[in-house]
């Protein structure tokens, strides 16, 4: 596809240059592929979970302009120390579903101004990130990173990215700039469109489908077979000829084969005793299912529920209590 040419405007950067002074690298080689790697937001509750961003696009964000130092929101003491001006703003696309919706004159702006400023500094900014003097020790975001390489809208993001210091993140960051610093600008919810998909060419970036914020089950079974369903639990773990189904017997590959593989079965493999089962009904706390869940190590059976995996929200797994709480009805009253 025709890629969008960025006009750069003339940037104030006499007071970068001063601030950001000392020798520069060179950005080395371009690779377009890397350089438009497709993650996603995700945090737990949050509306705007599955918004695609591009992965130096996501390193930039978090790390330099997350509402603070070279965000354009930021004023006062909330720059630390960033010079006026100097902002690297390339944030949350546009969602209309269509870029020149004039919903999106403000975003489009900014994130022009944003990307002209980084262009501008590229090879300074790089140098910062390389010497690790940028972003400063104490603002690097040490909570869990809200950018992931895989999303889907029952678990959320999985896969994070790395810190923008460790060397994989820096390499993330060098190509990103190299390539041009491309931005995904427009990201739409059109029926069918896959997170992370191509769609077309936006005006200062691209765009790419959006995914779906994750939406917890109701507390009935039909309802929380579709968390389990498909590449979160079956795919590869509990269907017939899986190394997981060898070792649980548990087939999830149907609702109903799921549904009498779980309420009330002892569990096997590495939780058999004798004792412990699957889904007690009536008692959430004592059904393997939900400490599979809960656990960052369960006591049996290996990693946390789905492996792999983002653990499930509190959201998600709070219908399910309450549904083996009510007894672990079939259907729905």
């Amino acid at each position: 596809m025709t890629r969008p040419v960025l006009e750069i405007p003339m940037v104030a950067g006499a007071i970068a240059l001063s601030v950001l002074g000392g020798c520069v690298p060179d950005l080395g080689e371009p690779n377009e592929s890397a350089a438009r790697e497709v993650v996603f937001y995700y945090a737990p509750g949050d509306p705007n979970s599955g918004l695609p961003l591009y992965a130096g696009q996501a390193l930039t964000v978090q790390y330099c302009a997350n509402g603070i130092c070279h965000d354009v929101s930021a004023t006062g003491v909330s720059r630390r120390l960033a010079p006026a001006g100097l902002d690297f703003s390339v944030n949350t696309p546009c969602e209309a579903e269509s870029a020149s919706d004039t919903s999106c004159q403000t975003s489009t702006e900014t994130l022009r101004r944003g990307r002209a400023s980084i262009f501008d500094h590229a090879r300074r900014a790089y140098a910062e990130v390389l010497d690790e003097t940028m972003p400063p020790a104490g603002e690097r975001r040490e909570e869990t990173p809200v950018y992931f390489r895989t999303y889907d809208n029952v678990a959320g993001g999985s896969d994070p990215l790395p810190d923008i210091l460790s060397e994989e993140g820096k390499e993330i960051f060098r190509v990103w700039l190299a390539t041009g610093a491309p931005v995904i600008q427009h990201a739409p919810t059109r029926s069918g469109l896959a997170p992370g998909q191509e769609c077309d060419v936006a005006e200062v970036g691209e765009c790419a489908g959006r995914g779906e914020p994750p939406v917890p089950p109701d507390p009935d079974w039909p309802s929380i077979y579709e968390v389990f369903a498909g590449d979160t639990c079956v795919t590869g773990c509990h269907v017939p000829g899986s190394e997981l189904f060898e070792d649980s017997n548990l087939d999830l590959s149907t609702e109903q084969l799921a549904y009498d593989g779980l309420v009330g079965v002892l569990a096997q493999g590495d939780c058999a005793d004798g004792t412990l089962v699957l889904v007690v009904p009536s008692n959430a706390d004592a059904s393997v299912l939900i400490q599979k869940m809960e656990e960052e190590e369960p006591a049996c059976g290996g990693d946390q529920m789905p492996q792999g995996r983002t653990p499930f929200p509190e959201s998600f797994i709070d219908p399910i209590r309450e549904w083996i709480a009510a007894g672990a009805p079939r259907m729905p009253e």
